[in-house]
């Protein structure tokens, strides 16, 4: 065991070294590096109260209440500060803990077939080790592990799988009833704190009770010695049916039940909604519904053929599917002939782990809208980060048992080889991966080669080529995102969905008119920013931007008019205030600036322009904008 853990760990340390160096990027922006709540633990149990707002301006469509991540982030920062390689360490040793976990649910799952039951080549240990090197070591997971806001799914899926762990403890452990009390009371916390850091988590109690009824019905009138997503039954060994037994054995998913009711209750007081609502636009969810199909097809090839990986893939629920559905169909018949064909008990292994798989999944199959924009709904890569391991299960155990058909002699050895070469393969594709995630410029470069036509990407893309002083690809792609963005807002209808896209062509056109300042063409810069204002007419942020230019551009009077205008908007920031003084004592009404600048003083005493303007005027100087 020891020396597994240890495999598991250096081969987790090795393929993702290279994101040690790499810097805050994307959403670590948002949650971690520009979060002004970040230092705060004082007022920690407030957090458990209140919905977050994860995207300051902008309502989110689904109701964001994730206390435990909210509290990570923060102890994450009393440690670590900004130093971003710490972050990145924690996301690699979680993501090794996670595999490892998976390692001791499939063996403790599998363990009884030891006793004279050889349904596999491999031993049990070797499924459960292959099972979780290919969880930790495909490239799929390098959405989740090298982004350090990933963290967020690495936790649920920890809180999950120890919540799991402890119920395949519970059904096969022989020990006394305290030790049971406390793995069920465990497996309890576990996964409270699983929904208190990400939603994704209300699947369990529903996997649960699928796989307890798909073994009970498997054994045929004979009660499973044990169910749970990663075990099977022994033939010979289970004792004949006793229904009273039943309610006994499967009690625990009751304490489930009450505490996803709970909590279904408390978001609902504290969001007014338990989720978005399903059945608002019933034409729209029966698209969703209908890209279930090919949104399957597509994780299951990109976790065969890992080769196109890219940030926020998405997929048009207006395209055609009838193909895509042909297909699936295809492939979910030929995997029940395999699992019909296999022995009792690989075969219950097998439908254990592709149900781990798709119920695992389905939070993040848009029955709930996941919209990236209009019709194009998110299939993010981390969906599969803890569903993945069901689906490796699987191909596990239909190669050991078709290995097992063709080449007997040779097939333990075959697939001992098959699966050391798949692991590194797939951890040489996931070093190379992470690399995308080393700046934002590579990370948008690859997702917009792959999805064009989402203008939040082109946004994202202009913005990182200004940052890096690219002004020329930032035009470009700035302009390719406002076309896109206009384009959705002529056709959307609800409010919710016309103020997304007019909050994105207001932030497409300040960052436009920054790449023109850059140019030191300001008349440019105040024309978009006036066209950022056909938008959001109340933005002090593009009143105060278009009086600046001005202020370049020597125009006093249409300065002094926008800064008042801005100040109208948010009569405290203390940037407006001493630029309109600064307009004020240009044009000789000094006593008015006296008293902006004293306020502005007042409302930020580390405002230096604001000082320095100050002494100036007591030495009748030109002041100074800031």
């Amino acid at each position: 065991m020891r020396t597994i853990f240890l495999s598991l760990l250096l081969v987790g340390l090795v393929i993702y070294a290279n994101t040690l160096s790499h810097p805050f990027v994307h959403d670590d922006l948002v949650f971690i590096r520009h979060n002004p709540e970040i230092h705060r633990l004082d007022h920690w149990p407030a957090l458990f109260l209140k919905a977050a707002d994860p995207v300051p301006g902008i309502k989110v469509a689904n109701p964001y209440y994730r206390p435990l991540l909210e509290i990570l982030y923060r102890v994450q920062y009393r440690i670590l500060g900004f130093k971003a390689w710490g972050y990145h360490l924690f996301n690699i040793l979680l993501h090794v803990l996670n595999a490892w976990l998976v390692f001791l649910i499939v063996e403790r799952g599998l363990g009884r077939l030891r006793t004279g039951f050889p349904s596999f080549l491999l031993p049990v240990r070797g499924l459960s080790w292959g099972t979780a090197m290919l969880f930790l070591t495909h490239p799929v997971q390098s959405e989740a592990v090298a982004c350090i806001a990933g963290i967020s799914n690495l936790t649920v899926a920890f809180f999950v799988l120890l919540s799991l762990y402890l119920i395949v403890r519970l059904r096969f452990s022989d020990s006394g009833p305290a030790e049971k009390r406390l793995c069920l009371a465990g497996a309890y916390v576990f996964y409270l704190a699983a929904l208190l850091t990400k939603e994704q988590a209300i699947f369990l109690p529903l996997a649960l009770i699928a796989l307890e009824v798909a073994f009970f019905l498997s054994r045929r009138g004979r009660l499973p010695d044990v169910i749970t997503p990663m075990t099977v039954a022994i033939p010979g060994q289970e004792p004949p049916l006793d229904r009273r037994v039943v309610p006994a054995g499967i009690s625990y998913l009751g304490g489930f039940l009450i505490i996803t009711l709970l909590y279904l209750i408390w978001r609902k007081c504290l969001t007014g909604q338990i989720t978005t609502v399903i059945l608002a636009y019933p034409g729209e969810l029966l698209l969703r519904l209908k890209a279930i199909g090919p949104t399957l097809l597509i994780y299951g090839r990109i976790l065969i053929l890992p080769m196109d990986l890219h940030y926020m893939r998405s997929l048009d629920i207006l395209a055609p599917f009838g193909l895509a559905w042909s297909l699936l169909l295809v492939v979910a018949l030929l995997s029940w002939l395999v699992i019909r064909r296999m022995p009792a008990i690989a075969s219950a292994a097998a439908t254990a782990a592709w149900m781990w798989f798709f119920i695992a999944l389905l939070p993040m199959l848009n029955l709930v809208p996941l919209i990236h924009e209009y019709s194009w709904i998110a299939i993010f890569e981390h969906f599969l980060y803890l569903p993945s391991a069901g689906f490796f299960l699987f191909v596990l155990i239909a190669a050991d048992f078709g290995l097992g058909r063709i080449a007997r002699d040779q097939s333990k050895r075959i697939l001992t080889l098959v699966v050391i070469v798949s692991v590194a393969v797939f951890g040489g594709l996931t070093f190379r991966q992470n690399a995308f995630w080393r700046n934002e410029v590579a990370l948008f470069e690859r997702a917009v080669r792959y999805e064009p036509h989402l203008g939040r990407l082109r946004f994202l893309l202009g913005r990182s080529y200004f940052f890096q002083g690219n002004m020329e690809a930032a035009d470009r792609e700035l302009a390719s995102a406002v076309d896109i963005m206009r384009d959705y807002l002529k056709k959307s209808r609800g409010p919710q969905a016309r103020r997304f896209y007019e909050y994105f062509i207001r932030e497409i056109y300040f960052v436009m008119a920054h790449v023109r300042e850059q140019k030191q063409e300001y008349r440019q810069a105040n024309a978009l920013y006036r066209q950022a204002l056909n938008y959001v007419p109340d933005d002090a942020r593009l009143y105060k931007s278009i009086g600046v230019n001005l202020v370049r551009l020597r125009d006093w009077d249409g300065a002094i008019s926008h800064f008042r205008r801005a100040l109208r908007q948010d009569p405290d920031d203390s940037g407006i205030l001493n630029n309109l003084a600064v307009c004020l004592i240009e044009t000789g009404q000094t006593d008015e600036a006296r008293g902006l600048l004293l306020k502005a003083v007042a409302a930020d005493g580390h405002f230096g322009p604001a000082r320095r303007n100050l002494d100036r005027l007591d030495q009748g100087k030109a002041g100074d904008s800031g």
